[in-house]
């Protein structure tokens, strides 16, 4: 199974405000935890959400990681994907 619109970073946040309305959502993760996170945070995010799609039979993801705060940040979070049993790929 694909799903072709994933957030991965936000694995990191889950569960942090569960009852919200979209725009107090983007508040907090966008607005306040979103640039407190680190590239190893990030990293973390992918690797949850990673693992929670495999565990529902999903074998395939896009991952928009719009919290790439710096030049140096696709490298280190697309480590984690062969971790996980997603194979990485590029665009072209």
């Amino acid at each position: 199974m694909v799903d072709a619109q994933v957030h991965a970073w936000e694995g990191a946040l889950r569960g942090v405000s569960p009852d919200s309305g979209f725009y107090d959502y983007m508040a907090l993760t966008h607005g306040m935890l979103g640039p407190l996170m680190t590239l190893d945070d990030v990293a973390i995010g992918q690797r949850v959400t990673a693992l929670r799609a495999l565990e529902h039979g999903v074998t395939t993801i896009i991952d928009n990681c719009h919290n790439a705060r710096s030049s140096r940040a696709p490298r280190p979070t697309s480590r984690c994907s062969p971790s996980t049993g997603f194979a990485r790929s590029r665009r072209t």
